[in-house]
């Protein structure tokens, strides 16, 4: 989910196992999420593929958003990395890299 409210980009931990990563050995921050409770993540420095494009990304892996169905992208890690153009009445968003 593409979250502009969101500071972090934060996925579930077991994506994080699942490309190789020991989730715990990563920077322990906390966050808070649309429950307004503390929760907690680790982060690591990663590579995505969004739109085509490959970016470095500072992104959380967390036990607690096993609930969702998605991970966040937001503030750090991928709105710092794009121009964003969201047009709603045609269900376009249009990313272009400004690292290019």
């Amino acid at each position: 989910m593409i979250d502009s409210g969101a500071d972090y980009c934060i996925f579930h931990a077991e994506i994080g196992e699942q490309i190789g990563l020991q989730i715990e050995s990563g920077k322990r921050l906390s966050f808070f999420g649309s429950s307004g409770q503390e929760q907690f993540a680790f982060f690591h420095e990663i590579k995505l593929e969004v739109g085509g494009h490959e970016i470095s990304c500072f992104a959380g892996f967390s036990q607690e958003l096993q609930s969702l169905p998605y991970g966040i992208l937001g503030q750090i890690g991928f709105f710092d990395k794009f121009k964003i153009t969201f047009d709603y009445e045609k269900g376009i968003i249009e990313l272009q890299s400004i690292e290019d």
